[in-house]
C-alpha cells in the first residue's frame, strides 16, 4: 500500500514544492479517454540529458534513472491548463500517451540519475520528488511505466530539488544528477513523437585539502562537512549536487553562494576560523583548494575556484593567527 503523507508533515522540509491548484477538469474522473477523438503519441526526452549520457534515451529500463512526467491540457481557444495525466517510468520506450483532439497540451518532465544519493523507494513505490498529490494528501508513486489520467492528481514535486534519500532522511541538495524541462502548447498529431528538451539542474563541488603541518583543518558548508588532520593522506573528493529550485536552476548563468567555513584547530588548543562565500554555477564544477602543509606557510590558506565552462576565478584566503 502506498504510504500517505499529510502535507503538514512533508512541507517542513519541502519548501520548494509546487502543488498545482485544482482547476476545471479536462478529463472526467472516470479516467476514460478512449474515443474516436483521440490520438496516440510517444514521448522522447532529450536536450542536455542526451549529451550527458551519450546514447539515445529510447533504450530499455535503467535501474539508476527514473523519469517523472506531468501532462496538462487546455481546450483549443482557452488559456487555462488543467491536470490531465502523470506517470513514473524507468523505461523510456514505454512513454506512450492518449491525447484528445481539440486540446493543446503542456508537458513537464524531470529525470533523476543516482550518484552518491538516490531517490528512496520500496517495492517500486517512490518518494520525493515523485510523490503524487491531489492537493490535500501526498503519497508515494508506483513506478509502473504507465500514464495515469486524472484531473486532480499529479506529481507535485517535479520542480523541487527536495528528495527523500532514505525513508526518514530528506535532502534539500541531494548528491545526484537532475534534469528538468517543459514543452508548451502542443497540438496532437497521430503517431507522432513529442520531443521534450531537458537541461541539467546541477552543480559540482570538489574539495582538495593538503593536511596541515600540525593540528586539524575542518571544512564546514551546507553541502558537506569534513576534517583533515596532520599526518593523514591528502583529501580530494568531488560531488555532484541538485539545486534546490530545479525549475529555476536550468536557466543559463544560474548561480548562488555557498558559505564555507575553514577552522584550523592547533595542537596547543587555539583555533582560528574564517568564512567565505563560494559562488556555485549551473553545470560547473568548482574546485576549492586548501593548503596548510608546511610551517612556513601555516598562516596562508589559498582557495581556488575553477570550472571547465567559465574562466578561472582565484581567491587568495589569508588566515592570520592572532
Amino acid at each position: 500500500m502506498n504510504k500517505v503523507f499529510k502535507f503538514t508533515s512533508v512541507l517542513f522540509c519541502m519548501t520548494t514544492f509546487t502543488f498545482f491548484s485544482c482547476e476545471k477538469a479536462v478529463v472526467d474522473e472516470d479516467t476514460s479517454v478512449e474515443s474516436s477523438g483521440t490520438v496516440e503519441v510517444s514521448l522522447s526526452l532529450g536536450g542536455e540529458y542526451i549529451h550527458t549520457m551519450e546514447s539515445p534515451i529510447t533504450r530499455a529500463a535503467d535501474p539508476d534513472v527514473v523519469y517523472g512526467i506531468n501532462v496538462f491540457a487546455k481546450k483549443d481557444g482557452t488559456s487555462t491548463y488543467s491536470k490531465y495525466a502523470y506517470g513514473l517510468f524507468d523505461d523510456a520506450s514505454k512513454m506512450q500517451i492518449t491525447l484528445r483532439k481539440g486540446y493543446q497540451y503542456r508537458f513537464e518532465s524531470t529525470i533523476t540519475r543516482n550518484d552518491e544519493d538516490q531517490v528512496y523507494h520500496s517495492s517500486n513505490l517512490y518518494s520525493a520528488p515523485y510523490l503524487n498529490s491531489d492537493g490535500e494528501l501526498a503519497q508515494q508513486t508506483q513506478l509502473d511505466n504507465l500514464f495515469h489520467y486524472s484531473s486532480v492528481t499529479n506529481l507535485g514535486g517535479l520542480q523541487s530539488g527536495v528528495t527523500n534519500i532514505s525513508e526518514t532522511n530528506v535532502a534539500n541538495y541531494p548528491r545526484m544528477y537532475r534534469y528538468y524541462g517543459k514543452l508548451e502548447d502542443y497540438s496532437p498529431v497521430p503517431d507522432a513523437t513529442v520531443n521534450i528538451s531537458l537541461k541539467r539542474a546541477i552543480f559540482g563541488l570538489r574539495f582538495k585539502v593538503t593536511p596541515p603541518s600540525e593540528g586539524v583543518v575542518k571544512i564546514e558548508s551546507w553541502p558537506t562537512t569534513f576534517s583533515v588532520s596532520a599526518g593523514e593522506a591528502a583529501y580530494d573528493h568531488t560531488s555532484i549536487y541538485t539545486f534546490n529550485q530545479v525549475d529555476k536552476a536550468i536557466a543559463d548563468g544560474y548561480n548562488g553562494n555557498v558559505p564555507v567555513t575553514l577552522t584550523w584547530q592547533h595542537t596547543d588548543g587555539t583555533s582560528k576560523s574564517e568564512t567565505k562565500n563560494i559562488n556555485i554555477k549551473r553545470n560547473v564544477m568548482t574546485t576549492v583548494t586548501v593548503d596548510v602543509s608546511s610551517a612556513a606557510t601555516s598562516n596562508l590558506i589559498t582557495l581556488t575556484e575553477e570550472s571547465g565552462d567559465m574562466s578561472e576565478e582565484n581567491v587568495d584566503w589569508h588566515m592570520e593567527d592572532d
